[in-house]
């Protein structure tokens, strides 16, 4: 399977684990929307590394941690929406940051598109490896047009 299609599974499955988990939050979700609408501009002006430590500024990179763990999308979400305190505490738009952050720091890790096993270790790989921005394009672009197709805005 090339990598573009193990993106677009990995992508739709995390798109339906947030639907079905966070459905009732129609304020995160919405940002999570709003998120996935506008991160591909952020990466294509200021690139990963700049990215990645935005989106960390927005939520919180305890919970983007989570990501580089989780063995599939849905226990991913529910790591993070479950009990999580930090989270729970977080106001809707801050959720919608760090779901994002979470997807995709978790396709890129799931597929082995990323050695970093920390945001920490991320940011230095971004800064290492300039081969990762294509893959980030392209994550934040299959994220994008999920997310304008699956939630309404």
């Amino acid at each position: 399977m090339n990598n573009e299609k193990k993106i677009v599974t990995e992508i739709l499955d995390c798109i339906e684990s947030i639907i079905k988990n966070i459905s009732k939050d129609n304020e995160t979700i919405k940002s999570f929307r709003t998120r996935a609408r506008d991160i591909p501009l952020y990466l294509f002006m200021r690139g990963p590394t700049y990215t990645m430590v935005y989106i960390a500024a927005r939520s919180n990179v305890y919970i983007l941690n989570k990501a580089f763990k989780a063995s599939n999308c849905e226990e991913l979400i529910m790591s993070i929406i479950g009990r999580d305190q930090k989270f729970m505490r977080m106001g809707s738009d801050k959720k919608g940051y760090a779901l994002y952050g979470a997807v995709v720091i978790y396709v890129l890790k799931r597929l082995n598109l990323i050695k970093a096993g920390s945001f920490t270790e991320l940011i230095n790989e971004t800064l290492n490896n300039p081969a990762l921005y294509s893959y980030l394009s392209a994550i934040s672009e299959w994220i994008k047009r999920f997310a304008e197709g699956y939630i309404e805005a």
